[in-house]
């Protein structure tokens, strides 16, 4: 049986207030997922710009080595990015990210995908379409969720 696979990405979280010795806030359910599963203690930036970084992710190739733009950038080495690789395997792509992040080409990778605007976050009824995602997936998934909820308006 394969896992299942959950990659939450919460824009604009900074790691020094969730983990670690200097760690100043009530985080139990962060705190679990660590426990749980695997936690990137280490983690360096290929870029300050979260759409260049989720290509990076998505890819596995740094933008400005790859000359990446925002509608071609997972369509190089198709066969080899890791959203692909998984989808080969058997694996059922989903995400819930908001629609900013799809203006740089993730939508055509996905199998399922729910799609917020920039009005929505965790506590006005995000939460309950992400819990609702989760229960109705095909195993195995990979769910891709992009909260922007700390993130500051642009």
């Amino acid at each position: 049986m394969k896992p299942n696979i959950l990659f939450l990405v919460i824009d604009s979280l900074r790691a020094d207030r969730v983990f670690g010795k200097e760690k100043n806030q009530n985080t139990p359910n962060i705190d679990a997922l660590i426990k749980k599963g695997v936690y990137f203690s280490n983690a360096i930036t290929t870029n300050p710009y979260t759409g260049q970084v989720m290509q990076s992710i998505f890819t596995s190739k740094l933008p400005l080595v790859d000359r990446i733009t925002k509608k071609s950038h997972l369509k190089t080495n198709s066969k080899t990015n890791p959203l692909s690789l998984l989808k080969n395997a058997g694996y059922n792509i989903v995400t819930t990210t908001q629609e900013d992040v799809f203006l740089h080409g993730f939508d055509q990778k996905f199998d399922d995908k729910d799609i917020f605007d920039s009005e929505e976050n965790l506590y006005n009824g995000l939460s309950e379409r992400i819990l609702k995602k989760l229960n109705s997936l095909n195993e195995p998934w990979f769910y891709y969720i992009h909260l922007e909820d700390l993130h500051l308006p642009c």
